[in-house]
């Protein structure tokens, strides 16, 4: 029988993203950390902006009804949510089978020591196989965007790789360790209400339902922000200096609260030498695209300063200098 085994390391910013920072040499990381800043080269992505079974959660009736109880007016108006709860509700099924029992006749120890097994690969892996999936799809158009955008000619994005460049921020956005950090910190406790009765989540609980919020919101995201449309800049870096990336590469400033804006802000590096910034509007506009060519080191210290600002714990850079932010002589 196949033997079921999750991934254990589970990455919250992609692989194929990061490696736009590698050179032959490796890629470049400032960690922050402990009260002070370590740089150091790494060889491989492999092993950054990850950690163990990142996604894994549990699945029971506390955890689904908490969920039912956020989503259930969007499950009956989105087919996209409703589908994704629609999951959450077998797993929720299968759990119920094999750790509480319901409608087992065959106790079969071999049968359900495999069942086991499989109930548990599922709840480490099944958001971490969904965003893998995600990324498959996206990675192609981004790539064949990416080179477009290297040429010296304007070529506009398709909407294919609009849409492919919306997932991406919108799921980066939601997807991070600094993310999941606040909510945790930010609530306390959770309740669930349930006819007479009140109860208090686990940790445990408290977390995957987060983790399964999150991963909602991210679909919500991009499907609001691609039907209201947006403005969109490509921003091409032809300076010496490379432009930085994060652990929390996407960086959305919300027009509610900072009254100066207009539209509600996201930005985000795609490679060393590309950086996308939406301007989203509240109302039904027709997505627009234009394209900066950015030869002031200025502008690529100021557009790295904020990059390093919203990081949580790990800066990543092409070359060493580019950590160098504010000094207009790195670039030589």
């Amino acid at each position: 029988m196949k033997s079921f085994t999750a991934k254990k390391k589970q990455h919250y910013v992609p692989q194929f993203y990061l490696k736009k920072w590698m050179t032959h040499e490796g890629l470049w990381v400032k960690n922050k950390s402990d009260g002070s800043e370590k740089i150091y080269l790494k060889k491989t992505t492999i092993d950054v902006a990850e950690e163990n079974y990142f996604y894994g959660i549990e699945m029971d009736d506390v955890v689904l009804d908490m969920l039912i109880s956020r989503f259930r007016n969007d499950a009956s108006s989105n087919n996209v949510v409703k589908k994704l709860m629609d999951d959450f509700l077998l797993i929720k099924l299968f759990d119920d089978v094999i750790e509480k029992r319901i409608g087992i006749v065959n106790h079969d120890i071999k049968l359900m020591e495999s069942a086991k097994e499989i109930l548990d690969y599922i709840k480490k892996s099944h958001i971490e196989n969904a965003h893998s999936k995600i990324e498959d799809v996206i990675s192609k158009q981004i790539e064949q965007f990416n080179k477009e955008q290297s040429s010296d000619f304007w070529i506009p994005p398709s909407t294919e790789a609009y849409r492919s460049l919306m997932i991406l921020f919108g799921f980066q956005l939601m997807r991070t360790k600094e993310v999941m950090s606040r909510l945790e910190s930010n609530i306390s406790q959770m309740c669930l209400k349930r006819d007479e009765e009140e109860i208090i989540l686990s940790d445990k609980q408290k977390n995957s339902v987060l983790k399964c919020l999150l991963y909602i919101e991210s679909h919500k995201f991009c499907m609001d922000k691609e039907k209201l449309g947006c403005h969109m800049i490509i921003h091409r870096n032809r300076t010496k200096l490379s432009y930085l990336t994060s652990d929390c590469p996407a960086i959305y400033i919300d027009r509610n609260k900072q009254p100066s804006l207009s539209y509600s802000l996201g930005i985000m590096p795609l490679t060393p030498k590309l950086l996308i910034e939406f301007r989203f509007s509240e109302r039904n506009d027709k997505t627009i695209a234009e394209i900066k060519d950015i030869y002031s080191l200025h502008q690529i210290h100021v557009a790295n300063k904020m990059i390093q600002g919203h990081s949580l714990r790990f800066v990543f850079a092409r070359k060493k200098r580019d950590f160098n932010i504010g000094d207009e002589n790195s670039s030589k």
